[in-house]
């Protein structure tokens, strides 16, 4: 969802807060229209997150797409990762990534863990 787009959703929501509301208090009005925006900000970052967890899935499937067979099961070993390179060193990122990515349908070796860790640093643990 693009700021333009999450603008407009804030606005709208604000305004429809506003005309239910009508002839309510000042206080009561504000409220509404507070958790209008609120939701709408959460749906907005929701719907965000889950562009970043697709643009992930999809440089994953490039690499090699069984490593994405089961999508879900590819986010959670990625969010996992992104928890490595963060707080451990590029080499132990490689190993948790060859180890997590390795299945039977698909051997990770050095060469394609590097790989998954750099789009994994691009695409996904900056947005975590």
């Amino acid at each position: 969802m693009t700021n333009t787009t999450r603008r407009g959703a804030l606005l709208l929501a604000a305004a429809v807060a506003g005309a239910a509301l009508a002839g309510c208090n000042d206080d009561k009005v504000q409220s509404a229209q507070d958790k209008a925006q609120n939701a709408a900000q959460n749906a907005g970052d929701k719907a965000q997150q889950k562009a970043y967890e697709a643009v992930t899935i999809a440089a994953l499937a490039a690499i090699n797409r069984n490593l994405t067979s089961n999508p879900q099961d590819a986010l959670v070993e990625a969010k996992a990762v992104c928890y490595v390179i963060e707080n451990k060193s590029a080499n132990q990122a490689v190993t948790e990534t060859r180890k997590r990515f390795t299945t039977s349908s698909v051997k990770v070796d050095d060469a394609m863990a590097k790989q998954i860790v750099k789009v994994l640093k691009k695409d996904l643990c900056p947005k975590l």
